[in-house]
């Protein structure tokens, strides 16, 4: 049990709202080599990771409808949220009525505005715009974005990865939609989909902060032990219909025949070693002190209009943010805001390990190298061009030095070369090998197009000098 921090009772403008973070699919019609969402390629006739799929929607409508809250924030992420057409209008027609409810939805933009144009209060449906350049032409994008704006829909923001894909059109992205009037994100790729490796970083170019952003961006997101009122007035809703608080870890429960779960009366001091760091949690903290008073849900609109004053302010005076921050000290009532802010991409040291010398480890297998794939994170039995999740870790001990790379092999072909290794500590406890660290391996990749039936997932550790060395084999079912 999460202990609250009586310190900070729930304050009265969040007593009476909440914010359910709707995870409504893994189906989206893009396949972004760096989207670490495991998306469905198409949807089958089978019973998918869609809302839509497990209840229908008159089940889901009622289900917010009986929430006990005065306001009601629903963030929702995808997938795509507007690919199932039918269905997301009646959810959007039978809500957005409703006062009680504010919509943050992220779309890539991919769809027919002239659908929806019967919606009523279309304005109350915030959309968070992103492009993916690999997967669209920019020109075609931003006409469907003026169109769906045109409709009446309300565009918090538009957004591009800064994955190495998009960086020929990134400063143009940036410089057209300024000039047409939206808050255009350049957000840094975390590590996922292919990337998950952190092989390729992302371009240098700039990103947008508000001083309360650029506060948990030099926390360096190492929120541990604060008060944080975010699992007070949030949850977390998936496509199969279970929901919990945010970040408390707590039982799932079913969100469609059962009560809300109960949340802390107070805030709680944050159980995460690392925190996600998202707009919504940068503001949820009372340590913050550039959050604007009173603390709540703070909807995506009301970020971007707070980046919009930022941005004005830094047009009057370029130093505008670094006023800001400086002298303002942080947590630890030592270390400057700004200098933290400036410094936070900055290599840390490695971690130091401290192996007894009378602990008995276990020996090493004879072989000329050891590991593993692990469990597989997604289920075994897949569809033909499904995202699955790999991971696992290899060592090699002989003369020819350490694996220099990693080879996926799925179907009689490579999926994909991983050269970078990430640490593996529990491998410390078992060998008690310290050059045994950064043995680990991962990555999130497709499955080819093939024919229904069984198959092997593998992969092969290739040392420094080209010895090939298989490790143990996956099992996979590929359904039709």
């Amino acid at each position: 049990m999460i202990a609250t921090n009586k310190s900070y009772a729930l304050p009265p403008a969040l007593q009476n709202q909440i914010r359910i973070t709707w995870n409504v699919s893994h189906w989206c019609n893009y396949d972004c080599s760096y989207c670490g969402v495991l998306v469905y390629s198409r949807r089958g006739p089978e019973r998918q990771a869609h809302s839509f799929d497990y209840y229908p929607v008159a089940d889901w409508i009622a289900a917010f409808q009986r929430i006990q809250k005065e306001r009601v924030v629903l963030k929702v992420l995808g997938g795509e949220p507007f690919m199932d057409r039918a269905n997301w209008k009646q959810l959007l027609q039978a809500l957005l009525p409703d006062p009680r409810f504010a919509f943050d939805i992220f779309t890539n933009g991919s769809w027919n505005a002239d659908y929806f144009k019967d919606l009523p209060n279309k304005e109350k449906a915030g959309l968070i715009v992103s492009f993916h350049s690999s997967k669209t032409a920019f020109e075609p994008w931003r006409e469907r974005l003026l169109r769906i704006r045109d409709a009446g829909f309300t565009i918090h923001s538009v957004v591009t990865v800064l994955a190495p894909e998009n960086e020929a059109e990134a400063e143009r992205f940036h410089a057209v939609m300024s000039s047409d009037g939206f808050v255009a994100e350049l957000r840094p790729m975390i590590p996922a989909g292919v990337y998950r490796d952190r092989k390729n970083a992302p371009p240098p170019l700039d990103c947008d902060f508000t001083p309360a952003v650029a506060w948990m961006q030099a926390l360096r997101n190492k929120t541990k032990g604060l008060p944080c009122y975010f699992p007070s007035a949030s949850y977390d809703l998936e496509w199969n219909g279970e929901i919990r608080v945010s970040c408390l870890n707590r039982p799932w429960t079913d969100f469609i025949r059962e009560p809300l779960p109960e949340t802390p009366p107070a805030a709680v001091n944050c159980p995460l070693d690392t925190c996600i760091g998202c707009m919504e949690m940068a503001y949820s903290m009372p340590a913050n002190p550039f959050v604007p008073p009173p603390i709540h849900i703070v909807t995506r609109g009301e970020f971007a209009g707070e980046v919009r004053q930022v941005k004005a302010a830094t047009a009057a005076s370029p130093d505008y943010l670094q006023k800001t921050l400086t002298g303002t000290p942080m947590p630890d009532g030592v270390t400057d805001c700004y200098d933290a802010f400036t410094n936070r991409f900055i290599d840390e040291p490695p971690v130091q390990f401290d192996i007894p010398a009378d602990r008995i480890f276990q020996a090493l297998p004879d072989a000329p190298a050891i590991g593993y794939l692990d469990n597989f994170l997604t289920p075994l039995e897949l569809r033909s061009s499904d995202r699955i999740t790999v991971s696992g870790w290899a060592y090699n001990a002989n003369p020819a030095g350490p694996v220099k790379q990693i080879q996926v092999n799925f179907a009689g072909q490579t999926l994909r070369t991983i050269e970078e290794f990430s640490p593996r500590p529990e491998l410390l406890e078992v060998f008690g090998r310290k050059e045994m660290l950064r043995t680990g391996f991962g990555a999130i990749l497709f499955i080819p197009p093939v024919p229904a039936g069984e198959y092997q997932l593998s992969a092969v550790a290739v040392d420094h000098q080209g010895n090939r060395h298989p490790l143990p084999p996956q099992s996979v079912r590929v359904i039709a």
